[in-house]
């Protein structure tokens, strides 16, 4: 069997607003933008070149979903989810001039190159580059280890 995450849901007060951010400011592509009955839209993006993993942009349509916009991460250690790209300074670089804010500057970590950054909506992301080795099992977190 095989089986894989193939969408995220986040919540979102505007397509059109979240679809801005995702597209024009992260370089996303949409993926699906398909009106469907009863006034709902299904609106997809996802990173460009990669496959896998589709953010659903979802429009509020409760007080319940109202709620959890901004609120889909916890705190400042737990991501929504992490975006993983080739080459994290040309990516972070462009961010930057793009007007994502990062939390801070990124970080080496055993399992890769890192940052955290916020979406308009308060959601904590993850940018990260992984260290191939370390994610291989090639090495260990004591020899993956920055200033190892």
């Amino acid at each position: 069997m095989q089986a894989a995450i193939s969408h995220i849901f986040l919540t979102v007060d505007d397509h059109d607003t979240a679809l801005e951010y995702y597209v024009g400011v992260l370089g996303f592509k949409k993926t699906w933008d398909l009106p469907l009955p009863g006034g709902f839209r299904w609106l997809t993006v996802a990173p460009q070149g990669g496959e896998g993993c589709h953010l659903v942009l979802n429009k509020a349509a409760s007080e319940e979903e109202w709620a959890l916009i901004g609120r889909q991460s916890a705190g400042d250690r737990t991501p929504l989810c992490i975006i993983q790209v080739d080459d994290f300074d040309t990516v972070y670089e462009s961010w930057q001039t793009r007007g994502v804010s990062f939390l801070d500057s990124p970080r080496e970590m055993p399992w890769g190159r890192m940052a955290r950054f916020r979406d308009p909506y308060g959601n904590l992301f993850y940018l990260m580059e992984p260290n191939l080795e370390f994610v291989n099992g090639k090495v260990g977190p004591d020899e993956a280890a920055p200033g190892s």
